[in-house]
């Protein structure tokens, strides 16, 4: 008999499986039966973690929170909206030193958008960017609708798509060209291997949005959909944990100059973040018209043609 998998390959746990069912059936339901099975997937997470504890609270963000450390770094985790389970997933870190010596690097454009709002009053502004209420200095999107369509080049009306860069398939970060340059900055200095991993977690998760806010925390925001949708969602929580739990260890490593990220890799230090930016070419796929890094890939990351 064949054992049940996901896409990975890996099988799928006993616990998986009973909470794949209790999501994916929440049609239905009333709000209260639903808040009922949300808290004990919230306490099915903090069993994995330490001094975790369920707050029920209106003057909190969500109807429900779990709050737990994970690997001695506070997590919050709470739903995002009524009669939906879209969760938030937040890690406290201590990076606002690693933000800083990469902000000192930019030279501050006063008509920028960018600025800097929970950073001590010697931070460089002008350096983050709002997206919806939210500030950040680096916003992974993941959605395969925007991935761009051939445009008719003959066509004047056909403009392309908006300024988004992309990272692999269906992954991008946009926004105005200085901003992207920004965020790519953080990003890029980061380990290969970190990087990958990143975009692995975020890809075969289906993760809609990763962000590294002003004050150091680190958050991801899981919709409904996909988490109603996995197969494995205790799994899937576990690696986005792991994830965010890496970049957070591996930026305080930088800010401290040790030059290390996970697994002993060597990381870039915050002396090299002004030539690596420098270095940094964008690509535009001549057949998709995609934007990308040559310098990651060989292929675009969208449809795979070669890099001219």
């Amino acid at each position: 008999m064949m054992k049940d998998s996901d896409t990975s390959g890996k099988r799928t746990s006993d616990a998986d499986k009973v909470w794949h069912k209790k999501l994916a059936g929440k049609d239905g339901r009333s709000f209260d039966t639903q808040l009922i099975i949300l808290e004990e997937f919230f306490n099915a997470i903090g069993e994995k973690a330490r001094n975790h504890k369920i707050l029920k609270n209106e003057h909190l963000e969500g109807d429900i929170q779990l709050r737990c450390a994970y690997k001695n770094l506070p997590v919050k985790i709470y739903c995002l909206t009524h009669y939906k389970y879209d969760l938030e997933v937040y890690v406290k870190s201590n990076i606002v030193q690693r933000l800083q010596q990469i902000g000192r690097q930019w030279e501050i454009d006063p008509s920028s958008r960018w600025f800097m709002l929970s950073l001590p009053n010697d931070t460089p502004q002008n350096w983050a960017t709002e997206s919806s209420g939210v500030f950040t200095v680096l916003t992974i999107l993941w959605d395969p609708d925007k991935i761009p369509r051939k445009t008719d080049r003959s066509d004047p009306w056909s403009t392309g798509d908006e300024n988004r860069v992309f990272l692999a398939n269906g992954i991008f970060i946009e926004g105005k060209e200085k901003e992207i340059e920004k965020s790519m900055v953080l990003f890029q200095s980061m380990s290969e291997k970190l990087r990958k991993e990143i975009l692995e977690t975020v890809g075969m998760n289906k993760i809609e949005s990763l962000r590294v806010h002003c004050g150091g925390n680190i958050s991801v925001l899981i919709s409904q959909k996909c988490l109603v949708e996995s197969r494995k969602p205790l799994t899937m929580m576990a690696d986005v944990l792991e994830m965010l739990i890496k970049m957070a260890g591996e930026m305080e490593s930088a800010a401290s100059q040790v030059k290390t990220g996970i697994d002993g890799e060597e990381i870039k230090t915050a002396e090299n973040d002004a030539d690596f930016a420098a270095k940094t070419i964008i690509a535009t796929c001549a057949y998709c018209t995609s934007k990308y890094l040559p310098g990651e890939r060989l292929s675009c990351p969208n449809c795979g043609a070669s890099c001219s």
